[in-house]
């Protein structure tokens, strides 16, 4: 996706830099923020490129307050060490808690379970805890997503349309009955409309959910505090509430790459940085783009191969190695390439100089795939060959194992052979459920199926579901890195993550077969290129046994 190309007349513009991936745009912005405070006298460890130097140089001015905005807690802790003292490094949320919430003096208590206990109390006039059958518990899980979703999208949840499409993108289940699910979201967000009335109203302490901290302020048209400078990181992965509050700074740099915009099935928007560089460049200060393409990750082939999937999107480093991508099938996984006739095509560096070129997956590599059953079947085959291995995402471990808990009833020593016969029924009956009761099923399936595949991988050759349910508490987790374990990863969590070997398992489920739309074919695109530009040495693709390429 290309970003339109904006030049403003002055220093004191906005500015969107347009960073690709492997070309250090933390640290370049790090390092902008010394040279400006500096006063331009700052010098890097490396010698800075020319893009470097024209992003240093339209970074100067003077500001008394600076915030540095990243996409999660762990690189804002990260970047706070490396700043130079006085720019505030936060999250979003963090900043809203900050800069808004405080200002306005509102005394409040973030809980996970405030929406639910919203639509329990202010909804359905029912005691919190108050004992309720299946139906019910699974309608107003229903409606507590779908009301994360309206917040997160800033969306019109008086429109039974806009609820359709959401409910679908989401794959919220609504359980036969969408009707009371609609009504009963539709209902809980009328009630923030009097939130400064009713839950403010006695001065105390407010409960709110994690989603509030960002919607609440701006629906209540509340005013928050103004920073000189918020420079912005993984601006591609904002959605209309976070630029919101882009309003309250002085001046704006965002930093991203619309390439890897992949989250649209979190809100985000899939053509972010577009929208963004339309608004600030109607701005007063206008907006100035500037590029950060030249890849240090990358070597020359991958290169090549991004351009193809993305055209003009990265250049290769002066001192890039050629580089490797072999492309084969999933057999080949396992035991290693030992010969030119295991693979379809080989680009770049010739492997096959020597014997056992290529071994199998080995501790320090990551792994790649669309779907996370994919990564739970090649975890077991790891396990069992005695290869340590890790899958990133502990959240989708955590859903495993709730969905194996309510298939068995809580009842942990089951034999597997009843649990599995247990998961076949579920299976069927709740691909019924969906195909009945969903007027849009194919997402909401899909879903239902990983999970199912899922499990049913993890209990080959184990004997209880306690036993399963330990194996996914020890497999799953949130590593960022590899080294003494091979590490798995789903796409969607794989950004920020590089090896020197990285393998994508069944790489014709890229794009994936239900991406249907404009937006939904363009996501598919950044991550087949999120995929491929992983690794710093070889990338290994693997299609399904008798796929050719």
């Amino acid at each position: 996706m290309a970003i339109k190309q904006h030049t403003a007349s002055d220093n004191g513009s906005n500015l969107m830099i347009v960073a690709g991936p492997g070309t250090g745009k933390s640290s370049t912005m790090i390092d902008g923020l010394k040279y400006v405070f500096g006063g331009g006298s700052y010098i890097p460890n490396f010698p800075p490129t020319d893009q470097q130097r024209d992003i240093f140089e339209a970074m100067s001015g003077s500001y008394r307050s600076i915030v540095f905005l990243s996409f999660n807690k762990s690189i804002a802790q990260e970047n706070n060490q490396k700043v130079p003292q006085g720019v505030d490094c936060r999250t979003f949320h963090s900043y809203v808690i900050r800069y808004c919430w405080k200002k306005q003096g509102v005394k409040f208590n973030i809980d996970n379970d405030a929406t639910r206990w919203r639509i329990h109390d202010r909804v359905l006039g029912l005691r919190y805890r108050q004992k309720l059958d299946r139906d019910q518990r699974k309608n107003i899980t229903a409606a507590n997503k779908l009301v994360g979703v309206i917040k997160n999208n800033m969306a019109d949840w008086n429109d039974l349309n806009v609820l359709e499409m959401l409910a679908s993108k989401h794959s919220i289940d609504m359980n036969g009955s969408r009707a009371e699910v609609f009504n009963m979201a539709q209902q809980c967000m009328d009630t923030y409309k009097s939130f400064e009335e009713d839950d403010m109203a006695n001065g105390g302490t407010v409960k709110i959910d994690f989603d509030d901290v960002l919607f609440l302020p701006q629906l209540l048209n509340w005013d928050c505090e103004k920073v000189d400078l918020m420079i912005v990181d993984e601006t591609q992965d904002t959605n209309g509430i976070q630029r919101y509050y882009f309003q309250f700074a002085g001046r704006v740099i965002a930093v991203g790459d619309p390439n890897q915009s992949i989250y649209a099935f979190r809100g985000a928007d899939y053509n972010s940085m577009e929208i963004l560089g339309d608004h600030l460049t109607e701005s007063k200060k206008g907006m100035k783009t500037l590029p950060l393409n030249i890849s240090w990750r990358l070597p020359k082939t991958h290169v090549d191969n991004a351009n193809q999937i993305r055209p003009d999107s990265v250049q290769a480093a002066p001192n890039a190695i050629e580089g490797t991508i072999i492309n084969g099938t999933m057999k080949h996984w396992e035991n290693g390439f030992s010969s030119k006739d295991d693979v379809q095509s080989l680009v770049g560096t010739d492997l096959f100089s020597g014997e056992g070129i290529v071994p199998g997956l080995t501790p320090g590599d990551l792994g790649l795939a669309r779907l996370n059953a994919s990564l739970c079947l090649i975890a077991h085959k790891l396990i069992k060959l005695r290869v340590p291995v890790k899958i990133q995402g502990s959240d989708f471990g955590k859903g495993l194992i709730y969905l194996i808990k309510s298939i068995c009833d809580r009842n942990t020593r089951m034999s597997i052979s009843e649990f599995s016969e247990r998961l076949a029924s579920h299976h069927v009956k709740e691909r019924e459920r969906i195909q009945k009761y969903n007027k849009f099923p194919e997402l909401p399936l899909s879903a239902l199926d990983e999970k199912i595949d899922s499990i049913a991988f993890l209990t080959e050759g184990l004997d209880t579901v306690q036993d399963v349910i330990n194996s996914i508490e020890e497999l799953f987790s949130d590593e960022k890195v590899g080294g003494k374990f091979v590490l798995l990863s789903t796409v969607h969590r794989a950004k920020g993550l590089e090896a020197d070997r990285v393998w994508i398992f069944n790489r014709e489920k890229m794009p994936h077969p239900l991406a249907q739309t404009h937006e939904d074919q363009e996501q598919e695109q950044n991550i087949i290129f999120v995929a491929e530009t992983r690794a710093k040495n070889t990338l290994i693709r693997l299609y399904s046994d008798g796929d050719d390429e």
